[in-house]
């Protein structure tokens, strides 16, 4: 059987004029993005990615579930892209990393720390390390832990 979402429903301000406003108590699903976030790192494998910074693209799609946020109040309901982006600036920066594969598990493993994430997927590009590519690189797609459910006999 199938529960219709309750709403909560704000009551009309006569003086202000305001409009009702309804919420729902369910939890919606939102994707947020950040595209092409463009950094400087340490990364590759050979000699001298070790030494000179090279171009990163990053692009990060997160899927959380929140309730439908409403005016300042709920600001806290949404995941902050900003919180993402600084994340993803202090895995690149002062410091070297080996692989593509390292950094985009690293920005997932650090997106999936936040419970409301159910599923991110994170695309980590090197746009110099290939003369005849525009760019190359790693795309990954991780889902959060889910309650498990146990069975009984």
């Amino acid at each position: 059987m199938r529960k219709e979402p309750q709403l909560i429903r704000f009551d009309f301000d006569s003086e202000t004029g305001s409009v009702p406003k309804t919420l729902s108590a369910l939890p919606q699903n939102w994707r947020i993005f950040i595209s092409n976030l463009k950094l400087k790192g340490l990364i590759g494998i050979y000699p001298a990615e070790k030494i000179e910074p090279q171009s990163i693209i990053i692009n990060v799609s997160v899927m959380y579930r929140a309730a439908i946020p409403q005016d300042n109040a709920a600001a806290e309901q949404v995941v902050c892209y900003q919180k993402i982006v600084n994340g993803i600036q202090e895995l690149v920066v002062d410091r070297h990393i080996m692989y593509v594969e390292n950094l985009a598990e690293e920005i997932a493993e650090q997106c999936l720390g936040d419970s409301r994430v159910t599923e991110v997927t994170v695309r980590v590009e090197k746009p110099n390390a290939i003369a005849e590519a525009a760019s190359v690189g790693v795309e990954i797609t991780r889902q959060g832990v889910t309650e498990s459910i146990t069975l009984m006999s």
